[in-house]
Formats: structure tokens, sequence, C-alpha cells
């Protein structure tokens, strides 16, 4: 029998079973951690890797875990957008953990990098789970596992009496459990109205459901939209995230903006599309309000990056601004809006990335985050700033680069949609990422220089941000590979 045919599940099985070993061997075997974390990400990259171009060759696969058929029991369902958004966590996952075993040397205190390692697992886990299950209420499962890893990572590098990081992560619990009841009320509302569990069974079952309980699958789709809404911090509700990133570590922040948010955004395309039907949605009046708070999220976010001296917020809010990309595509129920979409999250993921490790290099070095403090180190630190520099003018959609490419099919969508609003916000958006974005170019390499001796950071914290960096060249030339499976994906969706 080939080992093949479990890869779904060892995706997620490999970081986990790492996560428990992590403590332990730090405890008793501490050189053995980091091959251990980064063999299990590692490995778990492969098998996503394997699984999608099974997928490309043959079609979605479904594991049904202790061979319990389903709807009874637990299917692992992993067709062209979930083998996709598989790849993308784990791939951009492994390099952001390459990257963490050096910062946690010199950031976090010894006695907590033995469970550093373990939640950074456990939320890589959590969010491989969600991309991979067929069922709401383990995707419900898997999004706690996340969450709870992500909350207790916000605070876990701060200095000793700093009380400030405590609070952030409490303002980020509280707001995730307000989500999460939310996400488990409309579960719960769903269950209800289909008795099931499994999103092709509920998918199956839901149109008779409408007609006998339209109000009840309405409600269970708005509770699903809020809950998540929360989760990937879209406008307004995304007050828990500037302070989340102003105290976590930057591979958390990294971890947080390039895999979390976007896989909780996955999550509500998989309910738009695979179970509530996207016709359906669209008839209740839910998507066109998101579409507009997706757009006013696009400029908002952008706004307040501008005002901002501290790198890491200006960051922050700029993640707000781009998860409305996201949603916005995502709504607009075009073909180039949800291939745009799709795409965005993997420039984003890359280009985020790129950027958030590169300012904790410049944090590893300097303690420095303070825009002012950054004049002069484009030749201090030439090659995580020249990452850092290009991710920034990805971000603006400068061709060639992947951020561009995703903003033209984004324009596209908006076009097939006749939606010529939002054609004018991307447009504009655009235009304000450039005032923030050229502002901290400038800072880098035209500004003078700052005071004392910097140098670049360590290897294993370079060539993360340098293979990120050069990301945002090639996923931009090379676009086509990733829109390989993503048309497939959209096909799938009924578009």
């Amino acid at each position: 029998m080939s080992i093949n045919r479990h890869f779904p599940v060892l995706i997620v099985v490999a970081p986990l079973l790492a996560s428990y070993l992590a403590p332990m061997l730090w405890r008793w075997q501490r050189r053995l951690v980091k091959p251990i974390v980064l063999s299990a990400a590692a490995l778990s990259f492969s098998m996503s890797l394997s699984t999608a171009l099974q997928v490309l060759r043959s079609g979605p696969v479904s594991y049904h875990v202790g061979s319990w058929e389903p709807p009874w029991g637990i299917e692992l369902y992993v067709d062209y957008l979930s083998a996709y958004m598989a790849v993308v966590v784990t791939a951009v996952g492994l390099l952001i953990l390459i990257y963490a075993t050096e910062y946690a040397e010199k950031l976090v205190d010894e006695k907590n990098r033995g469970l550093f390692f373990t939640l950074a697992l456990l939320l890589i886990a959590g969010l491989t789970g969600m991309v991979v299950t067929g069922d709401v209420f383990n995707l419900f499962v898997f999004l706690e596992i996340a969450s709870l890893a992500s909350y207790a990572l916000v605070p876990i590098a701060g200095k000793k009496g700093s009380k400030g990081r405590f609070e952030a992560s409490f303002r980020y619990l509280y707001m995730g459990a307000i989500a999460s009841t939310f996400i488990l009320i409309g579960i719960g509302l769903a269950y209800m109205a289909t008795g099931t569990l499994n999103m092709a069974d509920m998918a199956r079952l839901l149109p008779e459901a409408r007609q006998e309980y339209p109000r009840l699958i309405v409600a269970s789709l708005g509770f699903f939209i809020v809950g998540f809404s929360i989760k990937c911090a879209l406008f307004p509700l995304h007050l828990w995230l500037p302070d989340a990133y102003a105290h976590a570590p930057m591979p958390v922040n990294a971890l947080s903006s390039g895999l979390t948010i976007k896989v909780m955004a996955y999550a509500m395309i998989r309910l738009f599309y695979s179970v509530f039907g996207i016709g359906f949605v669209s008839g209740t009046g839910l998507l066109s309000a998101l579409q507009v708070i997706a757009g006013t999220a696009i400029i908002v976010g952008s706004l307040l990056a501008i005002t901002q001296n501290d790198v890491i917020r200006i960051l922050a809010y700029s993640s707000v601004s781009q998860i409305g990309y996201i949603i916005l595509g995502a709504t607009l129920v075009t073909k180039d809006g949800l291939a745009g979409s799709l795409l965005h999250i993997l420039h984003h993921s890359v280009m985020k990335g790129a950027m958030l490790l590169a300012v904790g290099a410049v944090i590893y070095k300097t303690g420095k985050r303070d825009i002012r403090d950054y004049r002069g180190l484009g030749k201090r630190m030439p090659y995580t700033m020249g990452a850092f520099s290009i991710a920034a003018l990805s971000m603006v959609g400068i061709p060639p680069l992947t951020g561009f490419v995703s903003k033209w099919i984004l324009l596209l969508g908006t076009v097939e949609a006749k939606s010529y609003a939002f054609t004018f916000v991307i447009l504009a958006s655009s235009l304000l990422n450039a005032v923030y974005y050229f502002r901290l170019i400038n800072y880098i390499h035209f500004k003078g220089e700052t005071a004392g001796e910097v140098d670049e950071a360590p290897p294993a914290m370079l060539i993360p941000i340098i293979i990120l960096g050069l990301g945002a060249i090639f996923l931009g030339v090379l676009a086509g590979l990733p829109l390989t499976i993503i048309w497939k994906a959209v096909a799938s969706a009924g578009l």
C-alpha cells in the first residue's frame, strides 16, 4: 500500500507530532529541537506539493480517517483550492521557521524557546488542518488549535516587566473568542437545518433546507461571515491586529499576516463557493454588503498606514488593506475576481513575509522600529533591505512583480463584474500604497545614514528573506505556474 494515499492526513500530523516533541527535547536534548522542527515542516511541505501534483493529474483526493465513510466519518478532502492553499501554508511556514530558529536564539528567553517552537508548529498544523478538512466541525477544531497557539505566541518574546504584550494578547484572545463563538453558532445552525457536518453532504442538503428554514440558513451564513471577518482582520473588525503586531515576535507576525489571516479568508471563500453556494449567498444581499466593507478596508487600511511612523504598525495596517483585496475579489463572483483573490493570497504571503522578516532582522540587529531610524540601512544591510524594497515595490503593484499580476487580474474582475467603483478603489489604493512604501524606501536608501555599525543578519535569517524577496520577482514573471491550479479551482467553483 502506497504511503502517498496517507499524505492528506500526514500533512497535518507531521507538524502536530513535532510540536509535542519540541518541549521534551528542549528539556533533555536541545540540539535535536531545530532539526526536528525543520524536518517536520519540510516533510509537511513536500507532502503538500506531492498531493497538489497528484490533484492536478488525477483530480480531488478524499481521505477517510479511520476508514469510516463520510458523512458519518471524518473526511479530509483535497481539491484544487485546498491543494493550492496547503502548498502556500507549508512553503511559507517552512521559510519562517528556518528564520525563527536563529531569531529565537536572541529574542526569545531560553526557558520559552521550546514552547515557542511548539506553538509555532501547532499554528501551522492548525492552519493546514483547516485547509484540508472536509467537514465544518473539524474546520472549527483546527481553527481553535491555530487560534490558541496564536494568542500564546503574541507575548512570548516581550521584555520582562512589559505589560503591553499581555494586554495585546488578551485583546486578541477575547476578539478571537467572540469570533469563534459566532463561527460555532453558524455551524450549529447549519447542522440544525441539514443534520450533517460534512461539507459536501451539507452542500447537497442545503437547497432543500433553504426551502424549509430560509431564515435559519441566512442566520448561519451571517454568523460565519462576522466570525471569519474578525479572524481575518477585515475592517472594521481589525482592532486586535495592530497591537498584536506591535508586541509579537516578527516570525509570529509573518505567520499571522502571511498565513493565518489568509487561511481565515480561505475558509470564508470555501463556505461561500463549496457549502452555501455562491448563487444563494449573492441572493441574500450579504455579499453586496461584504463588497462595500472590503472596498472600504482597502482605502482605510492604506490611509491608516500613511499616518504611522512605527514600521510594524505600517505593515499591520497594510495587511488590513490587503485582506480587503482578497475578500473583494472573492465577492465579485467573476472568474477573474476569484482568480485574482486566490493569487493575491500567495503573493501577499510572499511579499509581506519578506517585509516582516526583513524588519525582524533590523530589530534583531538594532532593536529599532521607527521609520526615521532606518536611514541608510540600504547600505548597511543591502541584501535584507534589497529584499524589503523589492517586496514593497511589489505591494505597490510595479510590473512585472507579483503584486502587479494579482492586482491586474483583480482589476479585470471588477470590469467583468461591471463594478467600476471598485476598479477606482484598487487604483486609488495602489497610489496610497506608493505613498507609504516609497516613504520607507526613501528613508532606507536616500536619507543619509544612521549612527552605529550595523551588518547583515545571520544566514539562517537572511536566506529566507532573500528567497521571499526573489519570490516577489519570479512569481510575477512566472505567474502562470500558480495560475495553473488556480484556474482549475475557479472552474470547480462553478464560475
